[in-house]
């Protein structure tokens, strides 16, 4: 019996598949690492999209990056200036 190269393990199911059809939407949060925080719990529950609103720090923040430990990366995220328009945005993506 040989063992498998990464090539060999191929998955028909991808991260994105995984993800379920909720979007958050979180407005005026003070602390980057909170932020961070609500990333990575929203990639551990396979959220599909989260809108930071407001004055929120977005995923370049250093802060943000220390505390999401590498969510702001495979989650889907946006910023917008006022929550409306993020529940805008999430009723036009269906």
């Amino acid at each position: 019996m040989r063992k498998l190269a990464p090539e060999d393990m191929r998955r028909s199911v991808t991260p994105a598949d995984l993800r379920h059809p909720v979007r958050v939407v979180v407005e005026n949060v003070r602390s980057a690492f909170n932020v961070g925080s609500i990333l990575r719990t929203a990639d551990a529950l396979g959220l599909e999209h989260v809108y930071l609103a407001g004055f929120t720090a977005d995923g370049h923040h250093p802060g943000v990056h220390k505390a999401a430990l590498g969510a702001q990366d495979t989650v889907p995220w946006s910023t917008t200036e006022t929550a409306e328009e993020a529940i805008v945005a999430a009723r036009s993506a269906g």
